[in-house]
């Protein structure tokens, strides 16, 4: 009997909330406030587990063994897909598809997009590489025109004394006047 209680249990803990919410109903759980649906898995999983464990005290070894089987045999209907709705899926695109598709598209669309713009950045460093080249060697065959050579001179003249009067050696320049 503890075999088919623990192979029920695990077998709830796959269960979805909408699954076990029908579970819920079927063992005509007490319904919390606010309804099953305000209930998260885990509490939903608690509640049958509590009310399996009522029924348990309730009823006869023999009754309760059958009461799990049938338990068991709902459960796996509700797992088991509607034969109809399969086919129904499998013959509509899946919206996952769908994405696959539109994000494989877009990956090629950047790559061809990539090496596109790769050949153009090729192609102009190229165009500069070259025009930097020409002007390269136009500046070193091209010399500078050679500027005459200019020097300009001016002529200082002192005028006046440097050193003071009763100094013995001091300088003492008059103007020059041109003759």
């Amino acid at each position: 009997m503890e075999e088919l209680q623990d192979k029920v249990s695990q077998v709830l803990l796959t269960l979805n909330a909408p699954d076990l919410i029908s579970v819920c109903q079927r063992l005509k759980c007490s319904e919390p406030t606010g309804g099953f649906e305000s209930k998260s898995r885990r509490a939903l999983n608690r509640l049958v587990e509590k009310t399996l464990d009522d029924i348990e005290e309730d009823e006869d070894n023999k009754l309760f063994l059958q009461y799990l089987e049938d338990l068991l045999s709902f459960v796996n209907s509700l797992n088991q897909p509607n034969p109809g709705v399969t086919k129904t899926v499998q013959n509509e695109p899946n919206e996952l598809d769908i994405l696959k598709e539109k994000y494989s598209k877009l990956q090629q669309e950047q790559s061809e997009a990539r090496q596109s713009l790769e050949g153009e950045i090729a192609a102009v460093e190229q165009r500069l590489r070259a025009s930097v080249l020409g002007q390269e060697t136009r500046a070193t065959t091209m010399s500078p025109p050679m500027l005459p050579e200019v020097t300009l001179r001016k002529e200082f003249q002192i005028c006046g004394q440097i050193g003071e009067a009763g100094q013995r050696e001091k300088l003492l320049h008059q103007p020059y006047e041109p003759n």
